[in-house]
């Protein structure tokens, strides 16, 4: 009974992508973006605070560290709430919830008294972050047809909106710190999180996805009595289903630390391994950010043409190489200084550095891949478990553990970035489990 209803509701929801105006998918698709970008803003900005916060309140960075880790963990958490909130009542209200959690936690980050007060403010800010980027997968990928709607290329553009909010934390650093000095990290924090919970009370013009009002149509048609509906989370898990949540999982945690283990360290390599001023990290950092930018949406692009499993593959098989010729280039004493002050931009280590970034591209084709591998009634809260497991275990666990390692055995930091080719390998192996889609209608 059950498989036939939900067979019904994934016909039912087929199609009605066409049915949006070019305004409310704009809309989609700008709100969209937008909760990405307080995403990418949060991430930034407290990672711009750590030593001011360790300062004010009298703790070691591993203790700030600390904070910035529980919060991606407890995210799976907000992913799992969020999503089904967004599966059972509806994609608009589910992200609506999670960026107005959002924005109210990061507001009242600004007023903490203490270290276990930034503690619990932080960790539910974590909740409303992780149910933010699986309801926007699904919410774009729902907006757009299967065939010639430019998934790909969408999917791209919206991770490289995490990149824009880093972007403008940097810009909100600079601008508080030199305008409230010690007090700069609660005017971020004030700033951030009132423009979050703005943002949150604006999505209720967006228009609620027609594939979702479908599939409930369907599904409520099809059981006898909606208190039944609840259940189908569990029944739909069983099965190809549920493993394809496993392999998904693993590509994405891997695919994150191939990732986090550049973005986490880079800038502390750069400044005490090869002993650039900070002002040219910070333009090294800059360009890289660019490269990565414009790398996501290119690689979203190629998943439309190619096929998304064809694309992935390819971007993880890019990330491997440059992973090899970033240790050759670290090892073999490449340096990125010029024979005038600043960077040599032609230098190995500094080339290879930057090809990572192309390496991590597979990143923008994960949300249009994922949301396609399951049906509109799971949708979110499959994506949103995914997404937030992968980033807690390879954006957060990983990266740690790579620096213990590289500490404990002698090695320099920058082995910490080094050891994410683990990410990319595990990112290139997993991905051939899950089976192409870009040609499906869902």
């Amino acid at each position: 009974m059950f498989s036939k209803t939900m067979d019904n509701a994934t016909s039912a929801s087929r199609g009605v992508a066409n049915a949006y105006t070019s305004r409310e998918r704009v809309l989609i698709l700008l709100f969209s973006f937008l909760g990405t970008v307080f995403d990418g803003a949060d991430f930034a900005i407290f990672l711009f605070f750590m030593v001011p916060l360790a300062h004010h309140f009298g703790v070691s960075l591993v203790d700030i560290s600390i904070i910035q880790a529980c919060s991606y963990v407890i995210g799976i958490v907000g992913g799992l709430i969020f999503g089904r909130i967004a599966d059972r009542f509806g994609r608009r209200l589910g992200l609506t919830l999670t960026v107005a959690m959002f924005g109210i936690f990061t507001l009242l980050t600004a007023f903490a008294t203490d270290y276990w007060t930034l503690m619990i403010v932080r960790i539910l800010t974590g909740v409303g972050i992780g149910g933010e980027a699986g309801i926007a997968f699904a919410y774009v990928n729902e907006a757009l047809p299967a065939r010639g709607g430019r998934r790909g290329l969408m999917s791209g553009l919206l991770q490289s909106m995490f990149l824009v909010g880093i972007w403008g934390a940097a810009a909100m650093y600079s601008f508080c710190v030199a305008a409230y000095g010690s007090d700069a990290w609660r005017w971020a924090f004030g700033y951030l999180g009132c423009a979050a919970i703005l943002a949150g009370f604006v999505r209720v013009f967006m228009p609620e996805s027609r594939a979702w009002l479908a599939a409930r149509d369907a599904l409520v048609t099809g059981i006898a009595s909606t208190q039944q509906i609840p259940l189908r989370l569990a029944e739909a898990l069983r099965g190809g289903t549920g493993l394809r949540v496993v392999w998904c999982t693993l590509m994405l945690s891997f695919g994150f630390y191939g990732c986090y283990a550049v973005v986490t360290y880079s800038p502390a390599m750069w400044q005490t391994s090869f002993h650039l001023p900070a002002a040219e990290v910070a333009r090294l950092g800059m360009v890289a950010s660019i490269t990565a930018g414009v790398a996501y949406p290119l690689s979203g692009i190629l998943s439309d043409w190619k096929g998304r499993r064809w694309a992935y593959t390819f971007s993880s098989a890019f990330g491997v190489l440059a992973y090899v010729y970033f240790y050759f280039s670290m090892t073999g004493h490449s340096t990125p200084h010029g024979a005038a002050p600043g960077i040599d931009w032609l230098s190995a280590i500094v080339l290879s550095y930057l090809a990572l970034q192309i390496g991590f591209s597979y990143l923008g084709i994960q949300g249009v891949w994922i949301g396609e591998l399951f049906q509109t009634e799971i949708r979110a809260t499959a994506q949103n478990f995914v997404y937030s497991t992968g980033r807690a275990i390879g954006g957060g666990g990983a990266p740690l553990l790579g620096l213990v390692v590289a500490r404990s055995t002698g090695l320099g930091i920058e082995f910490a970035v080094a050891f994410g080719f683990i990410g990319a390998v595990g990112s290139l192996i997993f991905c051939r489990f899950l089976p192409e889609t870009s040609r499906e209608s869902s």
